[in-house]
């Protein structure tokens, strides 16, 4: 396995004092935030905040058009990210589009 895999394979989880969350905007305009639970080079896990899981009934494999990470006096756009799963512990995941995150930078 190359290193490019490995690194992007592997989730890098974040500093305990760190309050970042992912915030996120449907077609229909409506925005979401989820808190981050970890990421990776290519994607990243959230939790929701809301019970049952996945708040605004996304489907797998769903487009949405704007994101961005807020928090710690930071804001850093991500563009587009694909919704892949979410399972009954309210954890969601989801693929960046246009980016690769920076995981050895300001995150």
């Amino acid at each position: 396995m190359s290193i490019s895999t490995k690194v992007r394979q592997k989730r890098y989880k974040l500093k305990e004092n760190s309050r970042l969350q992912l915030v996120t905007e449907k077609e229909d305009g409506k925005n979401y935030s989820f808190n981050i639970n970890d990421l990776s080079l290519r994607g990243l896990s959230v939790t929701s905040c809301s019970p049952g899981g996945n708040p605004c009934q996304m489907v797998q494999g769903e487009l949405l058009p704007a994101s961005k990470i807020v928090g710690n006096d930071l804001e850093l756009p991500l563009g587009r990210l694909v919704f892949r799963h979410s399972d009954q512990n309210n954890i969601l995941g989801f693929s960046c589009v246009d980016i690769q995150l920076p995981i050895d930078g300001i995150l």
